[in-house]
């Protein structure tokens, strides 16, 4: 994915830089805006995500765990 973005935007992605606490990110979780982002795009997720309201990067991944957890 990272290659992708390279060629497209000219930019560089560092994985370990990415802040883990964007408010701006959880708003759109909060409002279930997530089409196109894997593992939450369902409208279960939506659903979830809309009522619990994740905050933090562990709410989100409890979020996923709960709804899909494996085999």
């Amino acid at each position: 994915m990272r290659q992708f973005i390279k060629r497209g935007r000219g930019e560089e992605i560092d994985n370990e830089a990415l802040p883990l606490d964007d408010e701006r990110t959880y708003q759109l979780l909060m409002r279930g805006d997530t089409d196109g982002v894997f593992q939450l795009e369902s409208s279960g997720m939506k659903d979830i995500l809309v009522s619990m309201k994740p905050d933090c990067i562990e709410d989100v991944i409890a979020l996923i765990a709960l709804y899909r957890p494996g085999r």
